[in-house]
């Protein structure tokens, strides 16, 4: 049990089980069609373009497209409609359990139970509200409505052949088969993993506070940085510490360079990956050398979940593409152009394809970890987007990125900066593990107490 969840149920308590439609269920529970439960179920509505307002007067309101158990989908559309012209019916509250009727694949058929929904926020056609009768818990039924069950049955009746765009009917939500014990365990169910949900949620606002914290670090740390004293400079306490450059002022120990001044001198500091008769798919295989391409480079990060490989003779061939501890490697097209991260210990000696550009530098000269820093800031990231603007065709070069100039502290200064970074993201990193084993909690738990696997403590006892 994650220690400070709050979370504690009862080990499987001696229950009778019995068979249902849907596997083996304690024996107070049933198996209802979800209209069993259901009050009535609300259809949004679609904005007019008659409705729209005269001029100087108020409008637009957000229309929820679709939705899934974290919330809204980003980017609902702004509804060209006269705010007085909303029915309140139509409108989003708190505590609404909304289901995406029609949209992709993915999302239709999930459901979210609101929290707090911005003002002026209201269903379209492709939204519905659920309305619950006593004998259920909108939370519980929120809940079970994310089981493996509930998409299984959603996958089957769901209709449409234009693309990916699916929908389902109402008769189909209607008729959708629910595990439902009695109210009582329902309401503890919920609290249980309503207890996560929270938990969930802070751990992700904090996680996302950090990252706001660590754009202002960057930057007082790129235009300051950290005398031998350790402290960030004062630009307004000791001006004549400070030089004017073509980044802006910078401390006067400092100089304006560029990838060239602090590239490896053992090999190419800055290489393309091999293509054309190089290398191809053809010389993947499932063991050997492994082999980076772009989708392993992520922001930050290097996700190794998805690997080829080539043989250890084609490695030696491309030796001059092996990567090293410390590297920095982009992605360096489409729309993940400029995407990097560090290579690490995990990587060492592994290989690059053309979809990357690797960057090594001369480690008593630049610090990686300052590099990579510099390289997700303003500083740089304004220069990149100047220059992909400026190319039809791929947006991030060998070219691109020796043209690229940002300040350059001495080593010491680097290393004291690395030191303050990677302490701020230790912690951002420790409470992403903590976000990581909270979902898998609540996963776990789920499929626990959702089924009747594992039952809640006896509540008429108090316990």
């Amino acid at each position: 049990m994650s220690k400070g969840s709050g979370v504690a149920v009862a080990g499987t308590l001696p229950t009778q089980m019995k068979d249902s439609a849907l596997g083996r269920i304690p024996e107070s529970w049933e198996v209802l069609r979800l209209e069993h439960i259901l009050d009535r179920i609300e259809a949004g509505k679609s904005p007019s373009c008659p409705d729209r307002p005269a001029v100087g007067e108020e409008w637009g309101v957000l229309k929820v497209s679709a939705v899934r158990p974290e919330g809204f989908v980003a980017g609902e559309n702004k509804a060209i409609v006269n705010t007085t012209h909303i029915e309140p019916l139509f409108e989003v509250k708190e505590r609404d359990l909304l289901i995406t009727r029609a949209n992709t694949y993915e999302l239709v058929g999930l459901t979210c139970l609101v929290h707090k929904p911005p003002p002026r926020l209201m269903l379209c056609d492709k939204t519905l509200r659920l309305v619950l009768t006593e004998a259920a818990d909108r939370r519980f039924i929120f809940f079970a409505s994310q089981m493996p069950y509930i998409r299984r049955q959603i996958e089957v009746h769901a209709t449409g052949s234009s693309g990916s765009m699916k929908n389902i009917s109402q008769e189909t939500i209607k008729g959708l088969l629910v595990i439902v014990p009695p109210c009582a365990e329902q309401r503890r169910i919920a609290e249980i993993l309503d207890t996560l949900d929270e938990a969930i949620r802070k751990t992700e606002e904090l996680i996302a506070k950090l990252k706001q914290v660590k754009q202002g670090l960057l930057h007082d740390l790129l235009t300051r940085g950290i005398d031998d004293n350790g402290e960030l400079r004062d630009p307004n306490r000791h001006p004549e510490q400070f030089q004017d450059s073509p980044l802006g002022r910078i401390p006067k120990a400092w100089k304006v360079g560029g990838l060239l001044d602090v590239g490896a001198t053992d090999r190419q500091s800055i290489l393309t990956g091999p293509f054309g008769a190089q290398l191809g798919s053809s010389d993947f295989r499932s063991s050997g050398v492994p082999l980076l391409r772009i989708g392993n480079v992520q922001w930050g990060y290097l996700d190794l979940a998805d690997l080829v490989h080539v043989s250890e003779s084609k490695a030696q061939s491309l030796a001059r593409y092996r990567v090293r501890k410390g590297d920095l490697l982009f992605a360096r097209q489409g729309a993940t152009t400029g995407r990097n991260a560090l290579a690490d210990a995990r990587t060492e000696e592994f290989l690059i394809n053309y979809h990357i550009i690797r960057v090594a530098v001369e480690h008593s000269r630049c610090h990686p970890t300052f590099l990579y820093s510099v390289f997700n800031s303003p500083v740089i990231q304004q220069q990149v987007d100047r220059e992909k603007g400026r190319s039809t065709r791929e947006g991030v070069s060998t070219g691109t990125l020796t043209s690229l100039r940002f300040p350059i502290p001495r080593i010491e200064e680097q290393s004291r900066f690395a030191n303050v970074v990677e302490a701020h993201d230790a912690r951002t990193q420790q409470e992403a593990l903590a976000l990581e084993k909270l979902k898998l909690l609540k996963q776990g738990l789920m499929e626990d107490l959702l089924t009747g696997r594992v039952r809640t403590t006896n509540l008429e006892a108090g316990r």
